[in-house]
């Protein structure tokens, strides 16, 4: 199969002078570094999260907009999956026959079933933008004994530790100048919870300041200061005197942080295999995970929005994103829809880019489509992206 270069400049069949003032709308030139002559040193890669931020800047300086095709403005978010939704789907109350009446008196409490789908997604996109500070992350567990979490129940000593100690680690990163990039996530321990048959949460911390030194400690994030915040996080909860001579664990980060992560995000213990009578049900979670500010700006600061014709684009020409080795395709379901004749999927395109490189190629395409459809088409077509 010929590079997706080569099938650009043999298909895009556009008159010279406009071909060349649309490319060079989205791909301005960047200068090369300047590197020592005869070093034969190759470019450094840059970080995931710079990648990105380059496409976003591609894509608020589009020439054309291709017009409205009435779907929604496709958000681009690091995990780089577009969806492609008709404009309106998903909002507002629930189509007739989707769903039943709420009864609060039902309704069981927040976070027994879980991390939510869409929350795992976010913590998954934070991660994947903090692995361009792999050198300064770090993996921190905290969990405490068995009899400190028997204290604990009947209580709001647990959710109040687990935001506590997450408060406390990002002041202490921020008092030494860190970014304080931290995000936290609960885990019900399969093994214990297996054994005692009651949940036993602990979690699993991703945070910048490894490898910073402090004085008078071993560095910025270490044991001994992890385990002081571990008892004022327990003393400000209520929780008391824990013991914690083996509440905390740290370990350098030193591969892939985001799939890292994703195993505890996927062996899960079942909720409902475990007792929670006696008031045990307050160690369940009730928030799954949290995230410094840092955290949610770094996020925040990489989504940006592409014009609703992008989605039409991406479901029109599928085909020929995928032969030219962008990513792939398909429909995803994304909840059920009641009928007379039984529940029915509702279902949505998505495409999955493979890198942000993938993304630029297809913006380029996508100008020349929607060049090409808005304004006269010139002799010879504009081949497959026309």
């Amino acid at each position: 199969m010929s590079s997706a270069g080569t099938q650009e400049s043999r298909l895009l069949q556009v008159p010279e002078a406009r071909r060349d003032a649309l490319r060079n709308a989205v791909s301005p030139s960047t200068p090369l570094p300047i590197r020592r002559k005869g070093s034969g040193a190759s470019r450094r890669r840059e970080g995931f999260g710079k990648r990105l931020e380059h496409v976003k800047d591609i894509a608020a300086r589009l020439p054309v907009s291709g017009g409205d095709w009435s779907y929604s403005s496709p958000v681009i978010n690091p995990d780089l999956k577009v969806y492609a939704c008709p404009e309106g789907f998903g909002g507002g109350a629930a189509p007739l026959g989707s769903s039943k009446e709420s009864n609060s008196q039902k309704q069981s409490r927040y976070g027994l079933k879980g991390i939510q789908p869409s929350a795992a997604r976010k913590i998954r996109n934070i991660l994947v933008l903090m692995e361009d500070f792999l050198f300064k992350l770090c993996f921190i567990t905290v969990t405490l004994q068995n009899e400190d979490y028997a204290r604990m129940r009947g209580t709001d000593i647990w959710p109040r530790f687990q935001r506590r100690y997450i408060d406390l680690l990002t002041q202490h990163l921020k008092r030494h100048g860190d970014p304080a990039l931290v995000v936290g996530v609960c885990e019900l321990g399969g093994h214990r919870s297996k054994a005692t048959g009651r949940p036993m949460p602990h979690m699993h911390i991703v945070c910048t300041g490894y490898g910073t030194r402090l004085k008078g400690y071993k560095g910025l994030v270490c044991p001994e200061i992890n385990d002081e915040l571990i008892a004022q996080a327990a003393s400000y909860a209520g929780a008391g005197r824990v013991d914690i001579r083996a509440a905390g664990n740290i370990q350098q980060v030193k591969k892939s942080v985001a799939n890292y992560v994703s195993k505890y995000l996927t062996k899960q213990g079942k909720v409902e295999d475990l007792d929670l009578s006696d008031g045990w049900e307050d160690l369940i979670p009730r928030q799954w995970w949290n995230r410094s500010e840092g955290a949610q700006a770094l996020l925040e600061g990489k989504k940006f929005r592409l014009p609703p014709a992008f989605a039409a684009f991406m479901v029109m020409k599928q085909k020929q994103l995928e032969e030219a080795g962008l990513g792939t395709g398909n429909n995803v379901p994304i909840g059920w829809r009641k009928t007379l004749t039984g529940d029915v999927p509702i279902e949505v395109f998505r495409f999955q880019f493979v890198s942000p490189e993938a993304l630029h190629q297809a913006l380029e395409f996508f100008v020349v489509w929607a060049a090409t459809r808005s304004g006269p088409k010139p002799s010879g077509g504009g081949g497959m992206w026309s």
